[in-house]
Parts: C-alpha cells; structure tokens; sequence
C-alpha cells in the first residue's frame, strides 16, 4: 500500500513539474512578444509625423506616414504611425498584466513543489522509522 502511495506521489511530482515547466516557458514568449512589441515601437517612434514635399512629377504622396496595423485576429488597418505606438502600447499593458498573471501561476506551482516535495519527504522519512500514525475513530474516542 505504501508503494502504491509513493507511485501517486511520483505521478503527481512529475504533472507538478510539467506544468511549471510550461509556464516558464508561456512566460519565456510573452517576454520575447514583449521584447518585439518594443522594437516596433521603437521603430515606429523614428518615422516623421507626415510628408508633403513638393515633386517634380503631377500627383502627391499618398499614405506617407501610414503603416498597416494588426488589431485583432483578422483585422488590419491602415494607421499613422503615432496611432500604431498608441496601439501597441495598450497591447503591451495587457501583455504585462498576462505577464504578471503568469509570474504569479509560476510562484504558486513552485511554492506547491516545495510542498510536495517536503510532504514526500516526510512520508519517506515515516516509512524508513516505521512511524505509524495514530488513529482513533469517533466510537473509540
């Protein structure tokens, strides 16, 4: 029965580790979707306001300061370029509150690790002294 309880532990070790491990690594992308958020904004932060030179040939300059702009699944838009900043600003700041949740799911499971690790432990510890617990039922008492 004791084998059978230290196999469950292992198992339940081993899911605990699983998932911390795909935290880390949502956590790994949306820092590097951070890293690529910024870089675009950096980007778009060096583009002029809007051009209006004059040309030697008829016409003018359409669309000079205009960059097409993901703003849902399947939705773009043709936005200037401070518009674009101004998105992905707002993209970052719930980016950084996913980031938050995340650090927070990554502490908690760790903290659950350490938990179960120690409660294997002692479990091991019991087994190995032969420490048996006390049990009295309701009748008894």
């Amino acid at each position: 029965m004791a084998a059978l309880g230290m196999m469950a532990e292992a198992a339940n070790a081993r899911l605990l580790h699983e998932r911390v491990e795909g935290v880390r690594e949502q956590l790994a992308q949306l820092q590097n979707q951070e890293e690529r958020y910024d870089a675009v904004a950096e980007t778009l932060n060096e583009l002029p306001d809007g051009l209006s030179h004059l040309v030697i040939a008829p016409g003018k300059i359409v669309r000079s300061n205009e960059v097409l702009a993901h703003l849902e699944d399947d939705v773009f838009s043709w936005r200037s370029a401070t518009q674009d900043v101004e998105i992905i600003a707002s993209k970052q700041e719930v980016l950084r509150q996913q980031l938050e949740t995340q650090g927070e799911n990554l502490r908690e499971l760790e903290a659950m690790t350490t938990h179960v690790g120690s409660v294997a432990q002692r479990q091991k510890m019991y087994e190995t002294e032969n420490i048996s617990e006390i049990r009295e039922t309701e009748v008894e008492s």
